[in-house]
């Protein structure tokens, strides 16, 4: 309206659509040019490994409905761009360093590739939301180190932990087992000390 008062022209560039698949993929590539947030990168990801943090988002049935935020600064507990990373971990055996988008491709190939890594998956945010309830601090670094040890207990189809093993979880104080880093250099820490409480 600034430039309507004005009298000011205002550049445009139109793209020609060819359905809402196709907008989304155009809106991550435009937006590699912008500021735009992890979260919200998760968002607009075409792929697999979104689509679970998605789901988990719409479903009335899963733990985290109505829970997840994708960088549209709302109040939500879970952050995607996290989930995402964390998801890698358990999927692939990765630590999920670098931009949101390399990290989400790597997930994708994973599910394609694992006959079994889509029900890991699954499995792991059912055990995030009950190691990191919604009234507690959610970080990178547990997030991710549970997921690496989540892949070594399942990938020979070992069972899902324990209420004992979950609750203790629950409970820890991650800053402490870090040393208060929350970079994934600290990943280690957490992946041991998870190893001694769930056992394979």
């Amino acid at each position: 309206w600034a430039a309507v008062d004005c009298g000011a022209d205002v550049p445009a560039l139109i793209y020609k659509s060819t359905g809402p698949d196709a907008e989304a993929v155009l809106f991550e590539i435009l937006n590699t040019r912008a500021n735009i947030t992890s979260s919200g990168m998760v968002k607009s990801h075409q792929g697999p490994a979104a689509d679970l943090i998605r789901t988990a988002h719409a479903l009335s049935t899963s733990p985290f409905y109505g829970q997840v935020h994708f960088g549209d600064r709302d109040k939500n507990h879970y952050s995607a761009a996290l989930l995402a990373r964390g998801l890698a971990a358990v999927v692939c055996n990765i630590l999920p360093i670098g931009k949101i988008q390399d990290v989400l491709g790597r997930t994708d190939f994973g599910l394609k590739a694992d006959k079994d890594a889509e029900s890991r998956a699954a499995a792991y945010l059912k055990l995030v939301a009950l190691v990191f309830p919604a009234n507690r601090a959610l970080h990178q670094v547990p997030l991710v180190g549970l997921g690496r040890v989540a892949y070594l207990r399942w990938k020979d189809g070992g069972a899902f932990p324990t209420p004992k093993v979950y609750e203790r979880l629950k409970k820890t104080n991650w800053d402490i087992i870090t040393h208060g880093l929350h970079t994934l250099t600290a990943s280690p820490m957490v992946e041991e000390y998870v190893k001694k409480i769930w056992r394979g």
